[in-house]
């Protein structure tokens, strides 16, 4: 499966932080992070999120042709 550089990631949290609902966000938190705009989810929404852009990029790399 390709990954390029904008695709969403898991990462650590550096510093604290907020996610886009203005929750707080303390630092050493796993977040699932979209460098395109740079959101950040937390917990089961983060999960799913998750899930379903794997999902996604799995779908895609089947219907171009790869393994």
């Amino acid at each position: 499966m390709s990954r390029y550089a904008r695709d969403p990631r898991w990462l650590i949290t550096r510093w604290p932080a907020k996610d886009g609902a203005g929750n707080f966000i303390p630092k050493g938190t796993r977040v699932f992070y979209y460098p395109a705009t740079k959101a950040m989810l937390t917990g089961d929404a983060a999960e799913q999120a998750a899930r379903d852009f794997a999902a996604a990029a799995n779908d895609e790399s089947f219907m171009n042709g790869g393994a």
